[in-house]
Formats: structure tokens, sequence, C-alpha cells
């Protein structure tokens, strides 16, 4: 197995997406195996566990989600809402995806690029741009195109973003943006840089190198 994302849906089963063997592992918490299926999209790179379903993200643009059941019968799709992605090469338009422990409201951001997408199940409920983040570069960028979104967690209410970036400040922030409108709302500064970030239960989980890797969690000040 080569997993390429694994997350935690709302009942607390673990998916796996193996992007080489073309296929998605479902486990219990315990890590017993309930389910392995290939969906219809042989292509993906990301997913988005729900309530007896998975949202897949493609890496083509139609469909760019996929809304699969348990046994990987394809429940609802849909394609990308922003047109100028069709301008963009595949590799340069590699998505960060996360759902909300409701199983119902999910984000999309975007690594080499501005725009951040909320779902409300397969509705687009807003469309934003990221403050630390610019256009997608072009075909052929000069050198290393920059990583604007790093990690992303989304709740019912917020969105938030590990910035990257090209500031000093790079994985040292998140930005929130409001799930309702896409609108920035504000920014977490963290005491140094980090290398993976995740999110439930309210509570971010941080994983520092400084100078060993040490995990951490934090519960945001309400």
């Amino acid at each position: 197995m080569n997993p390429f994302d694994i997350d935690v849906g709302p009942d607390g089963t673990i998916w796996v997406l193996d992007v080489d063997a073309g296929r998605i592992t479902h486990l219990s918490s315990e890590g017993s195996l309930l389910g392995l299926f290939r969906p219809e999209v042989t292509v993906f790179e990301s997913l988005v566990p729900g309530n007896e379903r998975v949202t897949i993200m493609s890496v083509s643009l139609d469909p760019f989600w996929m809304t699969v059941d348990l046994e990987g019968k394809t429940l609802a799709q849909g394609s990308a809402p922003i047109r100028k992605l069709s301008e963009i090469p595949p590799h340069l338009r590699q998505s960060l995806a996360s759902g909300a422990a409701s199983g119902s409201v999910w984000a999309i951001a975007f690594v080499f690029g501005d725009p951040i997408l909320v779902y409300d199940g397969a509705e687009v409920r807003c469309r934003g741009w990221l403050v630390e983040g610019a256009d997608f570069p072009p075909r052929q960028p000069d050198g290393p195109a920059t990583v604007w979104a790093a990690a992303l967690a989304t709740t019912d209410s917020s969105v938030f973003v590990l910035a990257r970036g090209e500031t000093d400040k790079r994985l040292q922030l998140i930005d929130v943006y409001s799930a309702f409108d896409c609108s920035y709302q504000y920014t977490y500064v963290l005491p140094r840089r980090v290398m993976a970030m995740a999110f439930a239960d309210g509570v971010f989980y941080f994983e520092f190198e400084d100078p060993m890797p040490v995990i951490i969690g934090l519960r945001p000040a309400s």
C-alpha cells in the first residue's frame, strides 16, 4: 500500500486513499478492514469522508469530484466550478480538501493558486480567495511554483488554511475563512513552523520539528 491521503470520518472510521493501486480502503477505528473498492475515477488526489459515503477529488475537471457509497457506487459528481482551471496543467492545479465532522460541509483550496471553495453537499456554497496567495503560475513557471496552501481543516462554520507562501512566517500562519461566504476572518500565529496539521473535535494537532519531531494539540480560543 502507498497511502496518499488518510482521513477519519464522522463515525470514527478510517479512510485510506492508495493512488498507485487506484483504490480506497475503509478501516474501523481499531484497524480492521471494513471495505476496499476502486472508484470509477481512476486518477484522484484526496478524499473527504462523510456519513456512509466518501467524496473523492479527481485530477480531471469533469468530474472534478465524485461522491461514492461504501461499495464504491457513484452517488453524485460535479465538474470544476472555476473555468480557468481548464487552462492550468494538472500538476499545477493540485488541491487540498477537508470536511466538517457533520459530514455535509467540505472545502477545497489549491496548493499553487488562490481560490477557495466551500460546498454544502453537492452544491457550491461560496467562492473566495486566499489572502496569502496568488494566481496559478503559467504552464512553465520559472523555477519551482510557490506553495500557498499547505494544509486545510474545515468545520461547519470555518475553514482553516495553513499558509506557506513566501513570507518569513511561512508555515506559522493559519488563516481562518468563513464557511458561509468564504470571506477572510482572522489569522492565528504559531510559535514555530509546522510540519503537518490535523483537526478533530475542536482541537488542532501540529507536528513540529524543533529539534526533534513532536506533536502538540491546541484548542483555539473561543
